[in-house]
């Protein structure tokens, strides 16, 4: 009897038709500078230039402090099935998925999980930031916030809720105008397709062989300290197993369990990358047309400090 990987298929977390889907449609400033001077080609005085003074760092602060318990909040929201106008499949398997995360990030890492499955397009973005009202959880004490949103998704950063799409923007909205995690890491993991372009693949040759005084306040920018991982690259499709769950979540999981002790985050985010590139093809026997193609995952990261979790 054939064994059950070769059974199983992989399955995109594809996009419905158009015409089906509806779709929803700096912090505080402290420089010392002088004013009432002749702005230069910079947008500054001459005096405001020099007076502007670049704080140096150093090694100790040029790590996210990630030390509190628990040392955050990780937000799970999962969508399965979906209204039959959006035409899209229900997506089998996510149970791997969230064992595997709440295993690692819960048990491993020390976050507290909040989970959430099948949510309306506008239910996601109140689940975030219902997370986020001071009292549901500590998050001044906290280190991290992260959420993961595992789903169906398309082109131009859209991904659905039950009922239709929303912007992943406008999911971002709340955490961006949470004072308390200002100057944190904040993770954003995105289980969805971006888009309906398939990844056949190349051929690859093989070859041989800070510091910060107390009682002053610096800038940063608004989308400083966050950190984007999507399954894809922007307009491909992402690959699930109903059985194993989704190439990235298992991929991720298995390498934050057995790394995150030494290395810091985008050194893991690299060896996802590479495990997805070199160690996963679709299988698809009954579909040629999908059958062996590739995937890889998509990381954008504007984190100012080293995010490594304490072991």
């Amino acid at each position: 009897m054939a064994s059950i990987d070769t059974e199983i298929e992989d399955v995109p977390d594809a996009q419905p038709d158009d015409r089906k889907m509806p779709v929803d449609s700096m912090t505080n400033l402290s420089i010392s500078s002088k004013t009432n001077a002749a702005v230069g080609d910079s947008g500054f005085s001459e005096e405001q230039e020099e007076s502007m003074e670049i704080r140096p760092t150093t090694e100790l602060n040029m790590y996210y402090d990630m030390s509190s318990v628990p040392c955050g909040q990780l937000l799970i929201i999962c969508n399965v099935k979906f209204d039959s106008r959006l035409g899209v499949k229900d997506r089998t398997g996510t149970e791997k998925d969230i064992e595997a995360m709440k295993n690692v990030f819960g048990k491993i890492l020390g976050f507290r999980v909040t989970e959430h499955q099948n949510l309306t397009a506008s239910d996601m973005q109140s689940a975030i930031a219902t997370n986020l009202i001071p009292g549901v959880f500590d998050h001044k004490r906290s280190s991290c916030f992260a959420v993961v949103i595992m789903t169906h998704g398309k082109d131009n950063g859209l991904v659905y809720g039950t009922d239709g799409g929303i912007q992943l923007t406008k999911l971002m909205e709340p955490i961006k105008d949470c004072e308390e995690l200002i100057g944190k890491p904040k993770i954003f993991i995105v289980q969805a397709c971006r888009g309906s372009t398939y990844d056949k693949g190349v051929q690859l040759m093989t070859q041989d062989g800070g510091h910060e005084p107390d009682g002053q306040s610096i800038t940063i920018p608004v989308e400083a300290d966050f950190l984007y991982v999507y399954s894809s690259a922007p307009g491909y499709v992402s690959f699930q197993n109903p059985t194993s769950g989704s190439w990235l979540i298992s991929e991720l999981c298995r390498v934050l369990e057995k790394h995150y002790k030494e290395e810091d985050i985008l050194t893991m985010l690299t060896r996802v990358c590479h495990r997805l590139a070199y160690c996963h093809a679709s299988k698809t026997p009954s579909k040629p047309e999908t059958n062996n193609l590739k995937q890889i995952s998509s990381i954008t990261s504007t984190l100012t400090k080293i995010l490594k979790f304490m072991a």
